[in-house]
């Protein structure tokens, strides 16, 4: 047997081993942030047993991280219970939809697809992004275009995460929606921002006009989950340099794989990738979801 509750600060210590390590700090803001909800599940001698982790979008819809249940304690109905949970945690709140992200060759997509289809989910699932993977040390500089250090034009500036002032920050918060989508947004998954491999682009006014966002996922690789340029000035290359840019920085401190996060939405972004990738032996997968209506 087993219950339900709501993860709260005094709580969340006794939950982290049932979340991935990179998404801890996510679960530590329990408590902080409104916009990160958790239930877990224990037994009766108030062990964990269960973890559902998820965060609340600006977009009205809920990101489900984390839904992980002990072995010992599977195929019990721990995890339908967690799910309902979060729903109806979605529903009270007036939230219109929920989701679960995983690459297409998760071993655990058939025991996802039955559970959630016994919730009421949508099928089939939908692809969202495409994950390319590559190791520079296995290619040759001269070979390969997108690694080479692009010129920046005398007027530009590029700062790191870490460079850049207040105000500037403001700029580009109050930017979300005017000049660049929600999905576009630096600040999305702050917590696991690289700020010394995260980079910004200035033009000659000095104004903010792009970005690179990674996350280091672990000792070994980086992934760029954000490459963003104003309208104006896309057809001018300068997301590549951004990329490009950004890869020099972490070969130079010895992170020599790096993974691109794009939306299949961004049919540009997709075909830039595409052909620089194309000389080298990489892998991509794809990132698919699962949704409901709530």
């Amino acid at each position: 047997m087993f219950y339900i509750e709501q993860i709260d600060k005094s709580t969340v210590e006794k939950f982290e081993k049932l979340t991935y390590t990179e998404y801890r700090p996510f679960l530590y803001k329990i408590g902080d942030s409104s916009q990160v909800v958790a239930f877990g599940a224990l037994n009766f001698s108030s062990q964990p047993v269960g973890l559902i982790l998820a965060e609340l979008k600006n977009d009205g819809n809920i990101q489900i991280h984390t839904l992980f249940v002990k072995q010992k304690y599977r195929r019990r109905g721990i995890a339908t219970a967690l799910i309902r949970e979060m729903e109806q945690a979605g529903e009270i709140n007036q939230y219109q939809g929920i989701y679960l992200e995983f690459t297409h060759d998760n071993p655990l997509y058939d025991i996802f697809q039955k559970l959630l289809q016994k919730c009421d989910w949508s099928f089939p699932a939908t692809i969202e992004m495409l994950l390319y993977k590559l190791d520079m040390e296995e290619i040759d500089e001269k070979d390969a275009p997108l690694f080479t250090r692009m010129e920046l034009p005398s007027c530009f500036t590029i700062s790191s995460w870490d460079e850049l002032q207040i105000q500037e920050f403001e700029y580009i918060k109050n930017g979300q929606g005017i000049w660049y989508p929600e999905k576009s947004s630096p600040f999305s998954e702050e917590e696991r921002v690289d700020s010394l491999n995260s980079i910004f682009l200035r033009d000659e006014n000095h104004q903010i006009i792009g970005w690179a966002i990674t996350h280091q996922l672990d000792s070994e690789t980086m992934l760029y989950r954000n490459v963003f340029v104003k309208e104006e000035y896309q057809l001018m290359g300068y997301a590549m340099l951004l990329m490009g840019e950004a890869i020099w920085r972490q070969y130079d401190r010895g992170i020599y794989k790096l993974m691109f996060c794009v939306n299949v939405s961004n049919k540009s972004m997709v075909k830039i990738i595409n052909r620089f990738m194309k000389p080298f032996n990489y892998t991509v997968k794809k990132k698919m979801r699962l949704s409901k209506s709530l």
